[in-house]
Order: structure tokens, then sequence, then C-alpha cells
């Protein structure tokens, strides 16, 4: 299979808000995205190649994508760096159809740890979150509409390929708390003022199903999610830096969630 034109021009689109949300498709690139795709079992829809660019590690995911019947169109070198977005592309992208979660995407009785995302608009650090809440084990992901697009380039490469072991969730605030309440979820915020995590709090909700709040790095989180937060936590550290980078703090928080847990 070879690339037109129009084809082209359309995967080029994919790196914008707008072709996104069009097409509902989104872009991955690198060997080691699309070996995090093959190990979640999220396909991609379609791969291009480009033979010159490939290593060893390439050829290798390139059989496999094959093995799994994926179309795939060789293209030439120039034509993979114009629709990569990276300065030294590994010769290989896929495109992905943008999964369709809803509230009900919550409900599953396995989900006992979640991540709520407020406002959170850098894609380094969303991709973060979402790659600390797979190595922590909450899911799913579930973000605000002021939030960075979950699926746009700098996110998908920020979370190391995590975007497809989450589910994502996209919901208003109003929908978030109704679902608290009704499914019994505790609420803890994460917030500068707060009590501080310890082995003794984490053992108090180690059988609770929890959400874990995060607000952006410059606001926090809303006044309506402090006041509905059954709890707020903080972390403690030295009074020269005046905050932490949100990521920062909701992978520390998620980490006490996890580690906290083993101990005697």
């Amino acid at each position: 299979m070879s690339i037109t034109k129009a084809e082209l021009k359309q995967v080029k689109a994919l790196s914008t808000a707008k072709g996104r949300k069009l097409s509902r498709r989104f872009l991955a690139e690198g060997t080691r995205l699309l070996e995090e795709a093959l190990r979640h079992r999220f396909l991609p829809d379609r791969i291009y190649f480009a033979s010159a660019l490939l290593g060893r590690r390439g050829e290798k995911l390139m059989n496999r994508l094959k093995g799994h019947r994926i179309a795939c169109a060789e293209v030439s070198a120039r034509e993979l760096r114009d629709m990569a977005q990276t300065e030294a592309p590994q010769g290989i992208l896929g495109v992905f159809a943008m999964p369709d979660n809803e509230l009900s995407e919550l409900r599953r009785p396995r989900y006992r740890r979640i991540l709520w995302c407020e406002g959170i608009a850098d894609p380094g650090n969303l991709g973060t979150l979402v790659r600390s809440a797979q190595a922590f084990e909450f899911d799913p992901v579930v973000l605000t509409e002021n939030c960075a697009d979950a699926f746009a380039p700098k996110v998908v490469r920020s979370s190391a390929g995590a975007v497809f072991g989450r589910q994502i969730v996209q919901l208003g605030n109003k929908d978030v708390l109704a679902f608290a309440r009704k499914h019994r979820f505790t609420i803890i915020a994460a917030g500068t003022r707060g009590k501080k995590i310890d082995y003794s709090l984490i053992k108090a909700l180690e059988k609770v199903k929890l959400i874990l709040a995060i607000g952006s790095e410059a606001d926090g989180l809303s006044e309506e999610i402090v006041r509905h937060a059954n709890l707020t936590v903080t972390i403690p550290h030295s009074r020269k830096t005046e905050s932490l980078n949100a990521a920062v703090a909701g992978s520390i928080l998620m980490n006490e969630f996890y580690c906290r847990r083993e101990e005697p």
C-alpha cells in the first residue's frame, strides 16, 4: 500500500485538536509507543512506516503488526518525517481510533482507585499523571473539560504509552460527584493544606473505594471539588519551594496509596 496526497494531509491533521475531534483518530509515533499499544491490545487502524528509518527493533515490530493483519503503508523517509512530530522519527507511526469512554466506564466493579484530573492543561503533566496512574494501579483516569487533550501527540509521548493501558473518561464535575455519592467512593483532594499522608491514614482507607483529585499547579482544585471532598491531603516539603508540580504531587500521592498498603 502507498499513501496519497489526500491521505498524507489527513494524517498530518491528526497533530491538531481540530483534526482529532473531526476524525475521532489520533497518532502514536515510534517503536516504544506501538509496542505498548500491542501489549495492551489497543490495535491501530493503520500503520505508516519508512524502511530506511527503521532499526532492527522496528523491523521486528513491523512483523508483529503485520501478524495482526493491520493495514500497513510504506512511505518514503521524507513523507514519514512530514507526518511525524519528533525531530528524529524512528520510521513508524500508527493511526488509532479514539475510544468512546463514557460514565459507564467508571461503574466496573474492579475499579477501586480512580484518578480525577481537573484543569491539567500542560500535556507533559497530563501524560506523566496517566503514566503514574498505570504504575500505581489507578484506573480509570477522569479528566475535566479544561484538561489537555489526552490523545494529543505530546500527551501520548509523555505517558510512554500508558494512554493505551488506562480507561480515560472526560466528564463534568457534577457527574463525577454524583457518581461518587451513588457508588460510595471517598474523594481525596490534593491541596497545599490538609492532612499528611501516613501509614495510619492509608490503613484506614485500605478497604475504601477512593477518587484522588489533582488540580493544576497554578490554580489547584476548584472550590466545588474541595467542598465535596471527604478529605484533603498535602505533601510536606521545604518552604524554599512554593508548591510542587501537579504531575509530581499526583505521582507521589498515588505512590503513597500504592506502597504504604504493603507496610506491616
